[in-house]
C-alpha cells in the first residue's frame, strides 16, 4: 500500500497583544493573581521588596495597559494573595504582620472597608464574589488537623458566616459552624 501524505498543518497565530507592561522594579517582585474589572482593566495582587523585606502592592491597569493607580501596605513581610473584581471596585485578602485582612478597593483605589483575622494557624489564601456576596477562603490548622475554612462577608466588610470544613478519615467532608473570635 501507498503510504498517506498527512495534511500540511498551517502556523498558529500568536494572539494579538495589544500590550505589553514590565511593572516592579525588582526581579524578586511577584504577582499572585489578577483579576479583570468591568472596565477591561485589570487589578494585580502581590508584593515588591523595596528592601529586605516584602511589602504588599496592588496596582490597577487600564485595559491598555497604563497604571491607574497603586495601592501599597507599607508595612514589612505584608503580601497581597489574592484580588477578585467586586461590585464598583476589587476585594483582595492579603498577609500584614501575621495576620489576615480582607478588604475592599472602590474602582479608584479608596480603600472602601477592611476586616483583619488575627488567629493562630489560619491561614487566608483566595477572595471571590459570587452572585454578589464576597467569600475568603484558606486554610486553619489546630496543630493535629487542617480544614478548609470559608468566611462570607458583608458589602462593609462583616463577617456573617464562618464554615470549617474537616476531613475526618475517609467519611467525607463535615461543615461545622464556627463561632466568631474577638
Amino acid at each position: 500500500p501507498t503510504p498517506q501524505r498527512l495534511p500540511t498543518a498551517s502556523p498558529i497565530a500568536p494572539p494579538d497583544s495589544t500590550f505589553s507592561r514590565e511593572i516592579g522594579d525588582n526581579s524578586a517582585d511577584q504577582v499572585n493573581d489578577f483579576a479583570m474589572g468591568s472596565d477591561k482593566g485589570f487589578a494585580l495582587a502581590g508584593f515588591t521588596f523595596p528592601t529586605s523585606e516584602s511589602k504588599g502592592a496592588l496596582v490597577k491597569l487600564s485595559s491598555n495597559g497604563t497604571v491607574e493607580w497603586q495601592n501599597s501596605i507599607d508595612i514589612d513581610t505584608s503580601r497581597f494573595l489574592g484580588v477578585t473584581a467586586n461590585t464598583g471596585g476589587y476585594a483582595t485578602v492579603a498577609t500584614v504582620a501575621g495576620a489576615n485582612v480582607v478588604s475592599s478597593f472602590s474602582n479608584t483605589g479608596t480603600q472602601r472597608w477592611s476586616n483583619q483575622i488575627s488567629a493562630s494557624g489560619l491561614s487566608l489564601r483566595a477572595v471571590r464574589e459570587a452572585s454578589g456576596e464576597l467569600f475568603a477562603v484558606g486554610s486553619y490548622n489546630d496543630g493535629a488537623n487542617t480544614a478548609l475554612i470559608i468566611l462570607k462577608y458583608t458589602s462593609t466588610g462583616n463577617i456573617i458566616l464562618k464554615k470549617k470544613i474537616t476531613m475526618p478519615g475517609s467519611y467525607g467532608f463535615v461543615p461545622e459552624d464556627l463561632q466568631a473570635t474577638s
